[in-house]
């Protein structure tokens, strides 16, 4: 995106959000080497409200992989509105993201309505983007450690010499990941949705189970699914923003994957479980409906060129060793999204996983982990992982929210937190 049209969107992403202040560093985009092409990096401060300001500022780690935290700053206004009083709060747009040297692919947006159903990596897309990015950007440089090193010359250009970070969903392995490159530079921690780097996301077919059996408990989805297999069904939509009516085609390995992110949010599964129930009693189209509006809303204002650089550097590697056919077996809708990262990360490059990338996290700091009960991407079962390396660490357990679950009362816990230690 150009800069300026980029900085005008921010300007109004963060109207209403008080007092604020926008910087760019400029850092290297390989920085083993610290030599060759420069990148820009976009900040967002949102300024305490009120004084005195505490010392050490709250640091934002965005979901994804592919969000930018700066672009979404009225978001972030609104979730950090209790530590806001006396804390300012850094957003920063990680390398590949937003303002941050951008790495955009165009992978659905192609005025059909048909790529909202199919699965979500389209591998000849992705090779397509990646040709295209490959001629601005060493594709190699835009995973989570250069990222988070970005992140700590932020706060260096800053003068900040500690922070408070707060992760969610990829945030919270970007978190965990600053935690043991800059350990000096981290006061408190709270993370949610946690992916610790010695898990490998995607491979736990008994917590979608799990998830899945909390509103499914007439296994409408099973039935579905197998409908599906034997032949993928047809609806016709109205595609608004062309103005015609469209036919799309409804196949279990997409319908896997929208109702496994639908899944994300408990309240959505169980309102979508009785539209799965009216399409395989005939009528298909109020469940599509639904999944078109839940993959539209998932796959916009991502920066995939930054998704895949990561998770093809991070996690598709590790994911081609195990037998995911075997480990899809036992999840009613198998293991969505694993297979088709596998495939679309064959047409990406690789940057370097040192051993330590592949570790627990281990830190005396203090950190509060918090845990959702029907998330069917970082289960529970994480967060016991990344505690059993952390000491100083407390736990907020909610046995019935979904993905990265947060309330103003979960806030308020974690404002109280941050202000005690």
């Amino acid at each position: 995106m150009h800069t300026r049209l980029y900085a005008l969107l921010v300007v109004f992403a963060i109207g209403g959000c008080d007092s604020s202040t926008t910087r760019t560093i400029r850092v290297f985009e390989n920085r083993t080497q610290n030599t060759g092409r420069r990148i820009d990096v976009h900040v967002v401060v949102l300024h305490a409200l009120e004084r005195p300001v505490a010392p050490d500022p709250i640091v934002v780690f965005t979901g994804g992989p592919g969000l930018a935290a700066a672009q979404d700053a009225r978001y972030w206004a609104r979730v950090t509105a209790r530590l806001r009083p006396h804390h300012d709060v850094i957003l920063v747009d990680q390398r590949g993201t937003g303002g941050s040297a951008p790495l955009p692919c165009n992978l659905f947006e192609t005025g059909r309505l048909q790529p909202y159903f199919d699965p979500v990596y389209p591998v000849d897309r992705v090779r397509d983007c990646r040709r295209m990015l490959e001629r601005r950007a060493d594709l190699t440089r835009y995973a989570t450690d250069d990222g988070v090193d970005d992140i700590a010359q932020v706060l260096d250009s800053l003068g900040v010499q500690r922070a408070d970070l707060f992760g969610i969903s990829y945030g919270s392995h970007a978190a965990l990941t600053f935690l043991r490159r800059h350990p000096d530079r981290v006061r408190t921690l709270v993370i949610s949705a946690i992916w610790p780097p010695e898990r490998t996301p995607f491979t736990s077919p008994e917590i979608i189970a799990r998830a899945l059996a909390a509103s499914d408990t007439g296994h409408v989805v099973d039935s579905a699914m197998a409908r599906l297999r034997h032949a993928p069904v047809t609806v016709s939509l109205w595609n608004w923003p062309h103005l015609r009516r469209e036919s799309v085609t409804i196949t279990a390995p997409g319908f896997a994957e929208r109702i496994f992110t639908i899944l994300y949010t408990p309240s959505r599964i169980r309102r979508v479980i009785p539209l799965v129930r009216q399409g395989l009693a005939g009528d298909w189209t109020p469940f599509a409906k639904a999944a078109l509006l839940d993959s539209r809303s998932r796959r916009a204002g991502r920066y995939w060129g930054m998704t895949f650089s990561v998770m093809c550097t991070e996690s598709a590697p590790r994911l081609a060793r195990l037998d995911t056919a075997r480990l899809a077996a036992a999840s009613p809708i198998g293991l969505p999204i694993t297979g088709g990262l596998i495939a679309a990360c064959a047409e990406w490059p690789h940057g370097v996983l040192a051993p330590e990338d592949t570790m627990a996290v281990t830190s005396a700091a203090p950190v509060l982990l918090l845990e959702d009960g029907l998330d069917p991407a970082t289960p529970p079962e994480w967060a016991d992982s990344a505690a059993a390396r952390l000491p100083n660490s407390k736990r907020d357990f909610n046995p019935t929210g979904g993905h990265a679950f947060m309330t103003d009362e979960r806030m308020a816990r974690v404002a109280s937190f941050i202000d005690s230690q």
